[in-house]
């Protein structure tokens, strides 16, 4: 569930795939290995409830770093972004959060329209 106007961890505990082993499943952690640019795509489908404002925030070392996404939003709307970011390839790592405002009964809809891909655009 959704918390109302505070930043909640989206937690991704199934992989498709993982080619490099830098996602952590119980962690719910992307920790590159390699140093370079990291492209990352994060779409959120709300579900139930009300909220009138989502922020999609990626955390990068445990403090909010890029917002992806920011809009007015109702239960029941797709959310995405995207982002090109840095990673040094060995403490770096990153965490997905979502802020709801006006929140009521929200959830985010664990399906094929709630997830996080990340992957080595270009090695540093």
């Amino acid at each position: 569930s959704l918390t109302n106007g505070g930043f909640t961890k989206v937690l991704f505990q199934v992989e498709e795939f993982d080619t490099a082993n830098c996602y952590d499943t119980s962690t719910s952690k992307f920790t590159p290995n390699v140093a370079g640019y990291y492209q990352f795509n994060y779409v959120l489908n709300l579900s139930g409830g009300t909220i009138n404002r989502t922020q999609m925030v990626i955390y990068k070392n445990g403090s909010s770093f890029k917002v992806v996404r920011d809009s007015s939003s109702t239960a029941g709307d797709i959310e995405c972004g995207s982002a090109l970011i840095y990673a040094n390839g060995s403490t770096d790592y990153f965490e997905f959060y979502a802020y709801c405002g006006g929140a009521s009964g929200a959830t985010w809809a664990a399906s094929a329209s709630t997830y996080v891909q990340g992957f080595l655009v270009r090695v540093a």
